[in-house]
């Protein structure tokens, strides 16, 4: 279906909402996908356990949630109750944190508040032993310095989930994003 007022195009062609491309990986995980990622996420080095149980999270906003449902342990001044995450793994004993970028890069503020959360999530479950993996999903067009490589336990791309999930024609698009160039309207 295309839209004339869209050149021809539906929404999901047009969309650069990172917000919608990391819902529809999240339906991919909820919709019998979570197995097939964990064992990739296994098969890549991520140091998780594979026969663990695990629920997806979209838009988790982590501390917030703990505190509203009395199940947060940590000192409350130190986060903050904005705090969100793209995508989460959870286990009994393990979190992973996926950060996805579409349209843009890395951020060394956004490193350092992940470097933080290490911290703040055993911390806040009061389990210092319980793990946190940082995962970053991002185009395959995009370079990241070897310094921010190193701020995660592993990088992905958009193009290896569309690997995964060749059904789902938008994550082949997903990964091009990133070197779209902007047309400008003639107004």
């Amino acid at each position: 279906m295309g839209l004339s007022y869209l050149g021809g195009k539906s929404w999901t062609e047009i969309t650069r909402e990172e917000r919608f491309f990391c819902q529809e990986f999240y339906r991919e995980l909820t919709e019998d996908g979570l197995r097939i990622f964990i064992e990739f996420l296994y098969s890549k080095g991520l140091r998780i356990d594979p026969y663990s149980t695990y629920e997806a999270g979209f838009e988790v906003c982590f501390y917030r949630d703990l505190k509203f449902k009395g199940l947060f342990h940590g000192k409350k001044s130190e986060y903050s109750p904005k705090r969100t995450f793209d995508l989460c793994l959870f286990s009994e004993n393990e979190m992973v944190i996926i950060e996805a970028k579409v349209s843009e890069g890395l951020t060394n503020k956004q490193m350092d508040d992940f470097e933080k959360d290490l911290k703040w999530v055993p911390n806040a479950l009061g389990n210092e032993d319980f793990k946190v993996h940082l995962v970053a999903l991002i185009s395959s067009e995009y370079s990241p310095t070897p310094i921010t490589q190193n701020r995660f336990d592993k990088i992905f791309t958009w193009r290896q989930i569309s690997d995964l999930f060749p059904q789902n024609k938008i994550f082949e698009r997903t990964d091009r994003i990133f070197c779209e160039k902007q047309i400008s309207a003639n107004t």
